[in-house]
């Protein structure tokens, strides 16, 4: 969902062209799912209470999104095409 040149990410809002609209409708409804299903499992497994949270001087303080995508990893099942969580990214 990143412009190619900039890296920054494309979001619906007006002026997209129609194709460019209908391409990003799914992709961007398939985002929030993940990251809703990202703060629930992060709330589920414990590291939104992680101190990279709290410290002021991590990158992380403050962005308990961020964080639940960083630490989260999610597929798209094959068949009908639906997130599901495959667990915590353990390294870093």
């Amino acid at each position: 969902m990143a412009c190619p040149k900039c890296k920054q990410e494309i979001s619906l809002k007006r002026g997209l062209s129609k194709p460019i609209a209908a391409a990003l409708g799914p992709i961007t409804s398939l985002k929030k799912t993940v990251e809703r299903e990202a703060l629930l499992n992060a709330e589920r497994q414990g590291i939104l209470k992680d101190e990279r949270l709290n410290n002021p001087d991590d990158f992380y303080y403050g962005k308990p999104l961020e964080y639940a995508m960083y630490r989260c990893s999610f597929f798209q099942c094959h068949k009908c095409e639906k997130p599901y969580f495959g667990g915590l990214v353990d390294c870093e």
